[in-house]
């Protein structure tokens, strides 16, 4: 009986042990799953347990977690599952790491260890890769050098902009994207090595990098982006390899001392605007079969630019070469379908000629003439225009620019486009009379010493001579009944204009701030817009004949010099403000009648500023 009890008690003693075991790891899964040994809802906390069981004993039940701080605060993340991606980590105050969705870790540097100046990226955190550089929480103005470990495949925004004395960077073997504004104004930075399987460097990633005087892009490499190496004045040679397809827009601009450039293009996509613009020292250019199209601006300013082979790919010429000043010859492919004016102030070009291939242009007298619309398209300093039936339109733009002594415009020439002789020096200009229209502009800024207009003109449209400094003289054909608004504004140096026939319509600012001294208009129910002599600081005389239908407002002002209007008999009424004149002015003289003029509005406001003016009628003077 006695041995019986015996094995009871330690039968039950063992249960209780066995009970107290499973007991404590019930409450140490709650404490690993909630903080507390009693679960979620109990108001006891794990320290309470760590002052009875001890916090070594707690430790081996806790799983492992990444070394420093999380950043919100929490001094360990959840137990019970990784840490999740966004969550950032740092060490010693010298790096940030944040967690990646992909397991991996990008790096923002605080005091990064820099020994000598020599900044090496971290390749890893707690067992994971660094892949990506996210920057630095303020530009590092004492980093010399970066070496970026072979992990990294990213280099994020602006992450190394300002960096003030950095000279070298060292890419790793994996890095396939530098993002917008990386090194941006690093003004110090004179080499940088890429790796082969770099594949796109963002927009101004290099812009102001003053000092980058050579940099050797890798095979892999198919973009560069806008502005990527914008004012990189030092840079002097660039081959972009056969698998670039984008250059973006002013990607290499104001590279001052870029001399040589190489584009293959077998991949090429697009060639962003003003790609190579004002790179003033370029003066070697090979484009590579593949290349389609030549934007807007891609060599403006690129004043060394002497010649330039195109590529038989080559489909569509924007206004590529502006201001290529230096630039003699060139050949059209035949392989181009669209020519826009592309040579805007060449002043040295003299041979323009297109392959006998090409089906859509032809080239004579060193004129580009679209074959089917007759259409002179691009002219320069060496043109003839051919007087065979072949040209019978000067497009728009085409001479724009041109430096040349002598130009005839021969029949049978009928229109002349807007613009086509913009800006352009020609000391004497010939226009045939088969010409029936000049269009908008058409020699708008040009500098012209003599001119003679074509007999069978209508109009003279608006802003047909606009700002033509050098014009001194103009005779007005018989056949013109029409002077456009500002015609002739700007002409500073024009002072004698003669209109051989009756006008119609003379618009607004017709001859603002000329030259005039006297002008004499003879008008056919003339009506006459507003600010017709605006300016005309020289301007005496003013004498209307014929019939006059309309007035408009101030007719002349800031006219200093003015001294009498010739008004004719049949006139509109005046307006308030008809005239506007300084102290020197005399007389109104009109070929009418007292009674007449009262009805025209004798006393009408015209902002005279004499003493004492003058209405002289047929039959009496008036004083006012």
């Amino acid at each position: 009986m006695k041995r019986a009890l015996i094995i009871i008690a330690i039968i039950l003693l063992i249960a209780a042990v066995v009970g107290v075991v499973l007991l404590g790891g019930l409450m140490m899964n709650n404490y690993a799953e909630t903080g507390s040994v009693f679960g979620s809802n109990s108001n006891i906390s794990g320290s309470f347990w760590e002052n009875i069981i001890g916090d070594e004993i707690l430790n081996e039940v806790r799983p492992d977690v990444p070394t420093g701080n999380v950043s919100n605060g929490t001094e360990h993340p959840s137990t019970d599952s990784k840490p999740k991606p966004g969550v950032t980590y740092e060490e010693t105050n010298r790096y940030l790491y944040t967690l990646l969705e992909d397991g991996t870790y990008s790096i923002t540097f605080k005091t990064p260890n820099t020994p000598d100046g020599v900044l090496t990226v971290p390749e890893s955190f707690n067992g994971a890769p660094v892949t990506v550089i996210s920057g630095s929480e303020k530009a590092l103005t004492y980093v010399k050098t970066i070496l970026i470990p072979d992990t990294v495949t990213k280099i994020e925004s602006k992450a190394f902009e300002d960096f003030s004395i950095l000279k070298k960077v060292v890419f790793g073997k994996n890095v396939k994207v530098v993002m917008s504004k990386a090194f941006k104004n690093c003004r110090e930075l004179e080499e940088v090595v890429f790796n082969e399987g770099l594949d796109t460097i963002g927009s101004e990633a290099f812009t102001n990098c003053v000092r980058l005087s050579g940099v050797e892009f890798p095979e892999s490499l198919r973009s560069i982006g806008n502005n990527a190496f914008m004012g990189c004045s030092s840079l002097k040679s660039i081959e972009l390899k056969e698998n670039v397809a984008s250059i973006g827009k002013y990607a290499f601009a104001d590279c001052e001392s870029l001399n040589k450039v190489t584009v293959s293009g077998k991949s090429i996509d697009r060639i962003g605007e003003f790609a190579f613009t004002n790179c003033r020292s370029l003066k070697n250019v090979t484009l590579g079969e593949g290349v389609r199209e030549l934007p807007d601006g891609m060599f403006h300013g690129c004043s060394s630019l002497k010649e330039i082979t195109l590529p038989e790919t080559l489909q569509v010429m924007n206004d590529a070469f502006k201001g290529c000043s230096s630039l003699q010859s060139i050949q059209i492919p035949a392989s181009v379908t669209s020519i826009e004016p592309s040579f805007y102030n060449c002043m040295a070009l003299v041979d323009l000629s297109v392959s006998p291939e090409n089906t859509v242009y032809h080239s004579d007298g060193n004129c580009i003439i679209e074959t089917e619309t007759k259409i002179l398209v691009q002219g320069c300093k060496g043109s003839t225009i051919p007087d065979d039936g072949s040209v019978l339109r000067i497009g728009n733009g085409a001479f724009s620019g041109v430096s040349m002594n002598t130009l005839t415009v021969p029949e049978p020439v009928k229109h002349i486009n807007s613009e086509a002789f913009w800006y352009a020096t020609i000391n004497t200009l010939y226009l045939s009379d088969s010409i029936e229209e000049m269009h908008i502009g058409a020699f708008k800024y040009a500098s012209i010493g003599s001119i003679t207009l074509p007999n069978g003109i209508f109009a003279i449209r608006e802003e047909v001579f606009y700002g033509c400094k050098e014009l001194k003289s103009i005779s007005i054909p018989q056949s013109v009944k029409q002077i456009s608004g500002s015609a002739f504004e700007g002409c500073h140096a024009l002072s004698e204009v003669i209109v051989n026939g009756t006008l119609r319509t003379l618009q607004n600012s017709a001859f603002a701030n000329s030259a005039i001294d006297s002008i004499t208009i003879a008008g056919e129910e003339l009506a006459v817009g507003r600010s017709v002599f605006r300016g005309c600081s020289s301007l005496k005389e003013i004498r209307f004949t014929g019939t006059i239908s309309f007035f408009d407002t101030n007719l002349v002002s800031s006219c200093r010099s003015l001294e009498r209007i010739y008004l004719p008999k049949k006139i509109a009424a005046l307006p308030q403000g008809f005239i506007s004149v300084e102290d020197s002015f005399e007389a109104i003289i009109y070929d009418g009648s007292v009674a007449e003029w009262n009805a025209v509005g004798k006393n009408a406001n015209w902002y005279v500023s004499s003493s004492s003016f003058t209405v002289i009628c047929t039959d009496g003077e008036i004083e006012y």
